[in-house]
């Protein structure tokens, strides 16, 4: 039992330590040399992070994303009713903006690509940008996820 938890208590200190390099920008392979351990532990550790942070935020990601939604809707009718009222264009481009806004909220769009070349889903750069993750750090996990599965399939 005491075992048990010197290790999960090992692995938490092992963790926040990784948190904290990976939040700071150092790339797997700096922080596993940091640590002394191997780079695929801290892609685990990292992975572990990610998932953890995505459910404690989904509930505020949600409501955010509920929260805009409803704005949306008010704007929206408002500009029809100018719209009906006037007929000025400026009213129907906010009547076209506003539905551009809803659709990238809801994910409606096919993935954009990366000056990387990768694709990441517009839903997933948002919700990394609501939890202030940067585009590098999802483009460098993926790749640090593609290495890995090569590595596997090879071998």
């Amino acid at each position: 039992m005491a075992k048990k938890l010197n290790r999960e208590t090992a692995i938490a200190e092992r963790r926040r330590k990784v948190a904290d390099a990976y939040i700071a920008g150092q790339t797997q392979t700096a922080i596993a040399e940091s640590l002394g351990v191997n780079q695929s532990t801290v892609s685990r550790d990292i992975n572990s992070l990610l998932e953890q942070w995505r459910a404690e935020h989904v509930h505020t990601i949600d409501s955010m994303v509920a929260k805009q939604l409803e704005e949306l809707r008010k704007i929206r009718e408002q500009a029809w009713r100018r719209w009906n009222d006037t007929m000025e264009q400026n009213w129907m481009k906010t009547i076209i903006d506003v539905q551009d806004r809803e659709a990238k909220l809801l994910g409606l769009y096919a993935p954009t690509r990366s000056e990387v070349g990768l694709s990441i889903p517009p839903d997933v750069m948002m919700m990394a940008q609501q939890l202030g993750i940067s585009k590098q750090d999802i483009v460098r996990e993926f790749e640090a996820l593609i290495r890995a599965e090569a590595e596997r399939v090879s071998g």
